[in-house]
């Protein structure tokens, strides 16, 4: 297994990769499908059936002057002639026209302003016409975008005629609005672009300055039998308007859902502070002022980033978007330790050739050192990271299906990184960031979405470098739990234990270290595959988690601990063990973990057949039955080393000791208890052993000791000078120990004459404590 550190072992001048992970704990993060729409909400809205559904939503006509129309509308074919949304009669009109979005005033019904793109099918989409009196001048939007701009449109001018919402002319049924209409809004002045793009995805509180008429279409229950409604649309703003000819039952010609705009989405703005207030994870997030602070942590539905404006989101903080992002001409940058996360697929981010994502990584060196990479930004090239333009240095993918020896492989700073795939880069002196950003003013995206992994490998060597491809942490046991079928279910971190020598091993974690630290942004990792072949959606959005995260797996049910190992040096080990009535002794996928010494000065592993495993998942011992797991222990430097159990919990059927069997000696493993050994330099192969007292515990009386066995050997613990007598289990004293000493562990050697359960009977001044105990003949 030591051949992934082949490459390291010939470099010796630099500085190896350190195991990087977000200090936090797990969370669930919902996945939502990429869905068609550009927009699509639950919420009600009005449908029109095409052939004579129409709403008169005032006898006169409301504007005379300047003015802005807007509404949501949805449509599933283009009309044979025309489909009208907000017209008066010979005076102002939006419309379809034919497969175009037309808008116009007075008698020239051709229109001022049209969209030269077919207009979309099937989707909610947002139009807009603002007309300015006093300069003639007609402007067209479709979702939040100028399309056309006239400057010569004629007042309008004419007899007052009705004002309708899906027709033109009653005369005139070619005109019926065949779709779906939501948040119809009409202004007696003219709305900004600003103004017509960031509020279009909320909906209003009904005082906004020149708002004449505001129908949100939600009085109604979406598919249900809405008769009782009478004929009258009611207004947020404006007059009541009147229903004609809607069926008001069923899927058509009545209220349905979605909606284009999500019931009770309110827009928040951060201009220097949230106003009217912290969005929620269904209200829509407006940035337009940074200047003098960024907002830190929130969750909302669509967010928008105005142009010419950086959100950062520095160390702690982090946003959750669960719709439509739009940073459009702007900057979003993701500091070292903020997280950026979208619920959506790409296909809901808007960007323009001047927008820019950009995330950074702090690598917390000062020296010139390797890193395991990978990208969370689309687009990203080798020679583009870090912040020295000049930096030519080593940069390597890992190729496993390569020979021996060949399995790094230099990669030019050209060469794309491409999302869920690890790199080892090394860090120009001096540089402790790594920046992922786009320049090439296209591909300036966050990764986001589902990704395959295509695994690769030889014969005896299937390991892969993968990556975090998120701008966010992700979730560690999720992957392992979500890719079972596909690796080992074990990921390894470099880990360089002395911080600037080179001298490291991997960090196994797994399921049995769980609960793990989330991936870190920017951060790559190995993975032992299973199976050769691509593995459909190894990453998704669900596994991403925030900046504070909990965690949310149910954990198997199990006794664990891990045995440290550390020399006077510095240097150190560990290996996890666990236990549970749910493992085997066989190597187990997701729980036992294989072991990479590499070019580590120290590494200890639990030898399970011709296996070495840094993590050891194990069935139960069953009581009165022997255990011993045997250890190896690769020591190159001479010297004290300091034995430490971390992570223990309460055991009460395992009382864990390590045995040296060069010495004979027997050492409970307890935590804070340090067992220092002096040993020479060399492998240690049949010294050590994990062993389990074979105990079988009963009513204890009074705390001051207690007692375990190994074979014919008894071993007392007390705190307090003690008298020890055992018994058999029909009350034969078999031996009796006076003035056992107090502090440490004391063993007593004893003869039984058959294997079996004795009573052990420890006096002391505090009172009297009872264990029953297997002894071996």
């Amino acid at each position: 297994m030591h051949t992934i550190d082949h490459f390291f072992k010939t470099t010796k001048t630099n500085r190896l990769p350190a195991c990087l992970f977000a200090s936090f704990w797990l969370s669930v993060i919902l996945y939502c499908s990429p869905i068609a729409e550009t927009k699509a909400q639950s919420g009600a809205a009005l449908n029109f059936d095409g052939s004579n559904d129409y709403v008169k939503l005032n006898d006169n006509d409301l504007l005379t002057g300047s003015y802005t129309k807007e509404a949501w509308v949805q449509v599933p074919s283009y009309a044979q002639t025309s489909a009208n949304i907000l017209s008066s009669f010979n005076r102002h009109f939006i419309y379809i026209n034919g497969d175009k979005l037309t808008a116009g005033n007075n008698v020239d019904y051709i229109g001022g302003v049209s969209n030269s793109t077919p207009f979309p099918l099937n989707q909610w989409v947002h139009v807009a016409v603002t007309y300015d009196a006093a300069t003639f001048t007609m402007r067209l939007y479709q979702d939040g975008v100028l399309v056309d701009t006239d400057n010569s449109v004629a007042t309008i001018s004419g007899a007052m005629q009705p004002l309708f919402a899906g027709v033109f002319n009653l005369a005139q049924p070619v005109t019926q609005f065949l779709g779906t209409m939501d948040e119809v809004r009409i202004w007696n002045l003219v709305r900004t672009p600003t103004q017509i793009s960031q509020p279009r995805n909320c909906e209003l509180t009904g005082t906004e300055t020149g708002l004449v008429a505001y129908y949100k279409c939600n009085q109604g229950q979406a598919g249900a039998n809405n008769t009782g409604i009478g004929i009258s649309l009611n207004a947020v703003v404006g007059p009541i308007g009147e229903l004609t000819n809607f069926a008001m039952n069923g899927a058509t010609s009545n209220f349905v859902a979605p909606g284009g705009v999500l019931t009770g989405t309110n827009c928040m703005f951060w201009n220097n502070a949230w106003s009217p207030g912290t969005p929620a994870s269904t209200d829509n997030a407006i940035i337009v002022n940074t200047t003098s602070s960024s907002p830190t942590t929130f969750e909302c539905n669509d967010l928008t980033v105005d142009a010419g404006i950086t959100l950062q989101l520095v160390s702690g903080s982090a946003v959750t978007v669960n719709g439509r992002l739009d940073y459009s001409n702007s900057t979003i940058e993701v500091q070292p330790g903020g997280a950026f996360i979208q619920a959506l697929a790409s296909v809901n981010t808007v960007s323009t050739a001047s927008s820019r994502f950009r995330v950074l990584r702090d690598d917390a060196k000062e020296n010139i050192g390797y890193n395991m990479i990978a990208s969370p930004v689309a687009g990203i090239t080798m020679g583009s990271i870090g912040n020295n333009s000049g930096f030519t240095g080593f940069r390597f993918t890992h190729a496993p299906a390569n020979a021996s020896g060949s399995r790094w492989v230099a990669t030019p700073g050209s060469a794309v990184l491409a999302p869920g795939t690890g790199f080892t880069y090394v860090q120009p002196s001096g540089s402790k960031t790594l920046t992922f950003v786009n320049t090439d003013g296209v591909a300036g995206r966050p990764h986001n979405g589902p990704y395959n992994v295509t695994l690769t490998g030889a014969v005896g060597y299937n390991f892969n470098l993968l990556g975090n491809p998120y701008p966010s942490p992700v979730d560690l046991d999720r992957i392992l739990l979500d890719n079972n079928a596909n690796i080992s279910g074990t990921a390894w971190f470099w880990n360089d234990n002395d911080n600037g020598s080179g001298t490291g091993s991997y960090v196994a974690v797994n399921l049995v270290t769980a609960p793990n630290d989330p991936i870190a942004v920017g951060q790559g990792f190995f993975v032992n595959a299973t199976l050769l072949a691509v593995a459909p959606n190894f990453f998704n959005n669900a596994q991403r988690v925030d900046a504070n995260p909990t965690f949310y797996r149910t954990e198997v049910e199990m006794t664990r601990f891990r045995l440290s190992v550390r020399h006077t040096s510095g240097s150190k080990d560990q290996l996890w063990v666990a236990f549970s009535d749910q493992f085997t002794n066989r190597f187990e996928n997701g729980y036992d973990a294989e072991k990479f010494e590499g070019a580590t000065t120290l590494s200890i592993a639990a030898k399970v057949g011709d296996q070495r495993l840094a993590i050891a998942a194990l069935a139960n011992p069953l009581v009165g039955q022997s255990f011993e797991l045997p250890l190896t222990l690769l020591a190159r430097e001479s010297g004290a080393y300091a034995f430490t159990a971390e992570n223990v919990p309460q055991l009460t059927t395992h009382k864990l000791f390590l045995e040296d069997r060069s010495t004979g000696e027997f050492y409970y493993l307890q935590v804070g208890k340090i067992h220092t050994l002096n040993l020479q330099a060399g492998n240690y192969r049949d010294r050590f052993y994990l062993r389990r007292s074979n105990e079988v515990q009963t009513a204890q009386i009074g705390g001051a000791a207690t007692a375990y066995a190994f074979n014919n050997e008894l071993y007392i613990e007390t705190s307090e000078k003690a008298q020890v007598i055992v018994f058999s289990t029909m009350g034969v004293e078999m031996k009796r120990y006076a003035d056992v000493p107090a502090g440490g562990l004391q063993k007593l050697a004893i003869n039984v004459p058959v294997s079996g359960v004795y009573l052990v009977t420890i006096l002391t001044a505090s009172g009297v404590s009872e264990r029953r105990v297997w002894l071996e003949k």
